[in-house]
Parts: structure tokens; sequence; C-alpha cells
């Protein structure tokens, strides 16, 4: 991501107020209330590319899209995690979960 600099103060306050804005979004999104742990059983995802002008008016304030050659990205990600559960509870406390369908045992 480039940096732009600006020269006047109007300006400079406004970037930083971006700045601030982008940085509590990014700071909610990488916090979670308490950590999990869990065994991924299976991973499968899929990804489409649509022209980026479609998808930009989808994409939340805050958030920036990955894009090559005027094309953005949509993945659909289908997880089925075992033994789900906060960290530090032990393993027979976990559920299994999937958002892909049902789960399974072995």
């Amino acid at each position: 991501m480039g940096c732009l600099w600006i020269r006047n103060a109007e300006s400079e306050r406004m970037q930083v107020a971006d700045r601030i804005r982008f940085m509590s979004v990014l700071t909610l999104l990488q916090r979670h209330p308490f950590p999990v742990v869990a065994r991924f059983d299976r991973v499968v995802a899929v990804s489409f590319a649509f022209p980026e002008a479609a998808l930009q008016p989808l994409v939340p304030a805050g958030l920036e899209m990955d894009s090559h050659q005027g094309l953005g990205f949509v993945t659909v990600a289908l997880v089925w995690t075992r033994e789900l559960r906060p960290a530090g509870f032990p393993a027979f406390l976990g559920q299994d979960f999937s958002n892909g369908g049902r789960t399974r045992r072995d």
C-alpha cells in the first residue's frame, strides 16, 4: 500500500483520521473475545474472479479488495473442524463443527 504525503494541515488531519478508522477496523478483525483451538479435519476453498468494479460496492469501509489486472476475487471456504473449544479447555469438551455440511467422526 502506497503512502500519499499531503502538505496542508486540514488534509493531514483527515489522513490521520482515516488511518485511525482503518486501524480500529483492522484491530476488531484481528481480535477475538477469547482464543480458541481446533483440529482441522478438512478445508475446501474455491475462488472466483469478477470485474473489480462489480465487487467494489460490496467491500465494507476500512477493508481493501485484492485485485489483479482489473479482477477482484471472492473466495468461499468450507471448513470441518474437530474439538473446537476455548484455549486451555480439554479436548473432550470440544465440539466438532462444519460450516459446509455434516460433521463426521472416524
